[in-house]
């Protein structure tokens, strides 16, 4: 005869439950710590930030430094993609920025 379901399976001892218990008690305090989050920026604050950092730097300057920068001046994490939001502007008529080279932009 065939041994099938839970009678085919190995005993589990107090060790494995001990083991799964401490695991589960881990997981649950990872849980309720606090994950920092990005603040969700207006846009015209941080438009106003890049335009301050190229007009600083007063060279073409890199997206991600100019990226760097800003979290720098604000003295908070910024989200990448909003600053690249800011640097493209595909819903201006009249660009603020120029793009210089590949990932490279100065004031227009």
């Amino acid at each position: 005869m065939e041994l099938n379901g839970a009678l085919s399976n190995p005993l589990v001892t107090d060790k494995k439950l001990s083991e799964l218990s401490e695991l589960y008690h881990r997981l649950l305090v990872r849980k309720r710590q606090p994950v920092p989050k990005v603040v969700k920026d207006r846009n015209g604050l941080v438009l106003e930030t890049v335009k301050h950092v190229l007009a600083l730097a007063g060279k073409p300057m890199q997206a991600k430094d100019i990226h760097e920068a800003c979290e720098q001046l604000l003295d908070r994490p910024v989200s990448y993609s909003t600053v690249k939001d800011c640097l493209s502007e595909p819903h201006r008529k009249k660009s603020l920025f120029n793009r210089v080279g590949y990932g490279q932009y100065e004031l227009a």
